[in-house]
């Protein structure tokens, strides 16, 4: 575990660079240039595209942020100004899909550009900041599993926050020199951010119709994040009932998702053949 990367020194002061604030930060930098590449070659200007991640990157910000603290605000009861401190980690996915979709959409039509193709050609850079993101957390000590006798286990550090709940659960001794042997969730979802990275570049090469590749992504996540979330060991993250709120979250995205790709394929489809 390392939530500071390395320190930045001048003069006498020292700058602290997170491992979550730098691994979010590369995240946007290499997913939008990637994505506005890509964009060039389906008729999005490259100019266009960099203005419309930047008011994107403000709304996944917000959105991931206030989700994450409207599920855990007894962890701010205490430092109520560390719900702006973004960068030691606490965003959620799905939080930062709404917001970022919702100033997408302010953006792309104030300057009548297409959402479809904007959303479609990124949509496997959230893959890629999934990979980055997720080692941030790993890093940082969050986002932990639950306690595994499997041999993909790993043990935190002292003074990690797995060590901390452990014993706070009274699962290990305060003296213990690390927690128990946990899943590693944030692997395992950086690894399947990589899946999702490929796959969705595989399919925009071969996209048959507008909002396809989007789709693709909240359905394929949905499902991975629903069964990865039985994984997680971390309490501050949230629940409804006995599901997480990433969970609950999915059981609305992903029928909803499922429902407008079939409509959308069927709708462009039936489009295409009345050009013709």
């Amino acid at each position: 575990m390392r939530p500071i990367l390395f320190t930045i020194h001048l003069g006498g002061l020292k700058i602290p660079i997170f491992s979550y604030g730098f691994m979010l930060a590369l995240s946007f930098i290499l997913g939008t240039w990637i994505a506005a590449r890509r964009g060039e070659k389906f008729g999005f200007p490259r100019d266009e595209y960099y203005n419309t991640t930047l008011a994107v990157m403000i709304g996944v910000l917000i959105g991931a942020r206030l989700l994450y603290v409207l599920t855990t605000l007894h962890e701010f009861a205490r430092n109520p100004l560390d719900i702006f401190a973004v960068w030691k980690g606490g965003l959620v996915l799905y939080g930062g899909l709404i917001g970022g979709a919702l100033a997408a959409f302010y953006y792309l039509r104030k300057k009548r550009l297409d959402p479809a193709t904007y959303f479609d050609v990124g949509a496997p850079s959230v893959g890629l900041g999934l990979v980055l993101t997720r080692i941030g957390c790993f890093l940082n000590g969050c986002c932990f599993g639950k306690p595994t006798l499997l041999f993909i286990g790993i043990e935190f550090p002292r003074n990690s926050k797995p060590f901390f709940q452990h014993v706070a659960q009274h699962l290990i001794d305060p003296s213990a020199p690390h927690s128990l042997p946990i899943y590693p969730t944030q692997l395992i979802s950086s690894f399947n951010g990589l899946i999702i990275f490929l796959f969705l570049s595989y399919m925009l090469q071969r996209r048959k119709f507008p909002w396809q590749i989007w789709l693709l992504l909240l359905i394929y996540y949905c499902v991975t994040r629903f069964l990865i979330e039985f994984l997680r060991g971390d309490k501050i993250r949230g629940f409804v009932g006995p599901l997480s709120t990433s969970q609950f979250i999915s059981l609305f995205i992903f029928p909803a998702s499922v429902a407008l790709y079939f409509h959308a394929r069927r709708y462009y489809m039936q489009r295409s053949k009345a050009r013709k």
